[in-house]
């Protein structure tokens, strides 16, 4: 089985209340990813690629373009890291595995 992220994350219950249809992590820009040190824990901080058709009513008027979100991950079990983090949008992939676990790319 594989998604297109949110749908397989828990706690996207958040982003479908500012989406009509939660965009997938295609094109997204990859911000930063942060190693936990207390655990093995990854931060990733994402950009999505559009804007929510259903924003607070606090964020009218303020001039946003962007949604920029955290995804973690807990008990990362195997991790590569190859290069840095790259200036051009980039696709996630989270594939469901057993055991509740999922793997990323």
């Amino acid at each position: 089985m594989t998604g297109h992220g949110a749908g397989l994350a828990m706690h996207a219950h958040g982003l479908d209340s500012l989406y009509s249809v939660v965009p997938p992590l295609h094109s997204v820009r990859l911000r930063s990813s942060h190693l936990g040190w207390r655990g093995p824990a990854v931060t990733a901080r994402i950009d999505l690629p559009s804007y929510p058709e259903h924003p607070p009513p606090e964020w009218s008027g303020l001039d946003h373009n962007t949604l920029q979100f955290h995804l973690q991950f807990l008990a990362v079990d195997d991790l590569a890291a190859h290069g840095h983090i790259p200036r051009t949008p980039v696709d996630i992939t989270l594939s469901a595995l057993a055991d509740r676990r999922l793997f990323a790319q």
